[in-house]
Order: C-alpha cells, then structure tokens, then sequence
C-alpha cells in the first residue's frame, strides 16, 4: 500500500512494462487482507502511457474477470 501512495508502484510497472516491450502488466498488490496468506487480492493493470484498471477480487474469480 505504501508503494501506492509514494508513487513507486506505478513508476517500478511501468518501467517493466517499457523494458520488457510489454504491451500489458500486472501489479499484484500486497498488505492487510491481501496477497499470500489471503482469499482475496488486487492487481492493478497498466497498458499504455496512463492507462490502468484496478481489480479487487476473490483470486478464485481473478482469472475469469481478467481473461
């Protein structure tokens, strides 16, 4: 969360998504109620030069929302 506010979360995927000639990438993000030890997450798609979409859900329904 804190790479959120700070600004470095989107500035470190958006560098991947340069370097590596990406079209799209995905940020997982990790804190309280979230990630590893959880049922639920959120990942943050950025394409393009300003674009991203944020998903919160199940990672049982992850697959479904992004495909």
């Amino acid at each position: 969360m804190a790479l959120l506010r700070n600004g470095k979360f989107r500035k470190n995927a958006m560098k991947k998504l340069i370097s590596k000639n990406l079209n799209i990438i995905a940020a997982n993000k990790v804190g309280e109620n979230l990630g590893i030890d959880s049922d639920e997450n959120e990942i943050i798609l950025f394409w393009g030069k300003n674009n991203n979409l944020k998903l919160e859900k199940r990672k049982s329904n992850f697959s479904y929302r992004v495909c």
